[in-house]
């Protein structure tokens, strides 16, 4: 059932629902009996296997409209993300009083971490544009 030449997305489904309850078991037992390194090899391997399932696919798994959504919402993500943080780090920062330092610090942590959201989000959209160019 894993490996099939011409998949059907409904066969396709059941095999990655398998594949997701398989690795779940084997990754949880592998915690519970104190054998960490098993699990990200079980996740590995299970993203492998999905790989090669989805490669043997005949029909189209995801279409435009869906990418299409996708990108939309993890731009409007990104920029409702960095605005709040945004917003929370200005008042954090300029609205606390001396004595309460871990304001302070918590004001300037988010400013880092907004600035880093930021960058991330900028150097994948430039590697991703240019290999659209």
């Amino acid at each position: 059932m894993f490996y099939n030449a011409s998949m059907t997305g409904k066969s396709y489904n059941k095999a990655r629902v398998i594949l997701s309850i398989l690795i779940a078991v084997i990754a949880s037992n592998a915690v519970v009996n104190g054998n960490l390194i098993i699990v990200p090899i079980t996740i590995l391997i299970g993203l492998l296997i999905k790989r090669l399932l989805v490669k043997h696919t005949k029909e189209v798994l995801e279409d435009e409209r869906n990418q299409l959504v996708g990108l939309k919402a993890a731009r409007i993500t990104v920029n409702i993300v960095s605005i709040v943080l945004m917003s929370i780090s200005f008042l954090l920062i300029s609205l606390t009083e001396p004595s309460h330092v871990y304001l302070y610090n918590l004001g300037i942590v988010l400013s880092y971490t907004t600035v880093f959201i930021l960058a991330v989000y900028s150097v994948s959209y430039w590697f991703i544009n240019k290999d659209f160019s």
